[in-house]
């Protein structure tokens, strides 16, 4: 019989719950070379609303009448029609977060190699989730060194009390040309000055979340074949990034979570 010790036990009653608690939803993790995306979102509103805009065309496709052969099938007649609009619905959106890989900080000292949270925003309710899926998957992270929100201030301050988390604290020791790992741009708080990690393998949430995510895709994919628009079908991973995005930028989410977006 499998054992386990008090911690463990703990942290895997409290994986357990979060589960239960984002029942339905998925992730989308677009990673880049220096920057990872999280969206985090509703499959089923985007699902149904896809679904409806095809309906609709099929509906306006039989009720013309071409005089050539040029638009016999469905899915050159869907052309014209726009899935992509779909996702400019920020509705299906519950968190969006960028983080930057700690590789790349080198302008600001090592800063631990942590992984920085640049950009986040959720609806209210959703940013303790989003915070423990970028620390299951970007251990170590870090606050954003430009400015921090209140909210995301308060969910690092939760790390900070949790014992499961190491952290390692930041130091500006570069004015006295003595550079070490853990220089970086600090505050001078000691929430905000260091980085936190957690063990490597606890990321039960995101697994559940990530294979979501794959399902939508297959379960849209194999729609839009028997719609006979089976060209759009790589399209929706894009989409859902670009949802994600929209919904940062547009400042969709609860306005303490809303933070640090620098206009390009």
């Amino acid at each position: 019989m499998e054992t386990f010790s008090l911690k463990e036990s703990l942290m895997i009653e409290s994986e357990s719950k979060d589960v239960d608690s984002i029942d339905g939803l998925a992730l989308f993790v677009d990673s880049g070379r220096h920057s990872s995306d999280y969206i985090l979102y509703d499959p089923r509103y985007y699902a149904s609303k896809m679904k409806e805009e095809v309906s609709d065309a099929q509906s306006d496709f039989k009720s013309i009448k071409f005089k050539t052969d040029k638009f016999d099938k469905f899915k050159d007649y869907y052309a014209f029609s726009n899935v992509q609009d779909v996702f400019n619905d920020p509705k299906g959106i519950l968190g969006y977060a960028s983080v930057n890989n700690g590789r790349v900080l080198g302008l600001v000292g090592g800063c631990n190699r942590a992984n920085e949270i640049r950009r986040i925003s959720s609806k209210e309710g959703f940013g303790k989730i989003l915070f423990k899926i970028l620390l299951e998957n970007e251990s170590p992270i870090m606050p954003n060194r430009d400015s921090v929100s209140i909210d995301s201030y308060d969910e690092f301050s939760e790390l900070n009390k949790d014992m499961r988390i190491e952290k390692e604290p930041f130091d500006n020791e570069r004015s006295l040309r003595k550079k070490t790992s853990a220089d970086c741009n600090v505050y001078k708080d000691t929430i905000a000055d260091q980085s936190y990690e957690v063990e490597a393998g606890r990321n039960r949430i995101t697994k559940t979340l990530t294979s979501r995510h794959k399902l939508f895709l297959e379960q849209m994919k194999n729609f839009f074949k028997r719609s006979q628009v089976d060209y759009i079908q790589s399209r929706v991973k894009e989409y859902v990034a670009d949802a994600g995005y929209f919904f940062f930028k547009e400042g969709h989410g609860s306005p303490g979570w809303y933070e640090n977006f620098d206009e390009e």
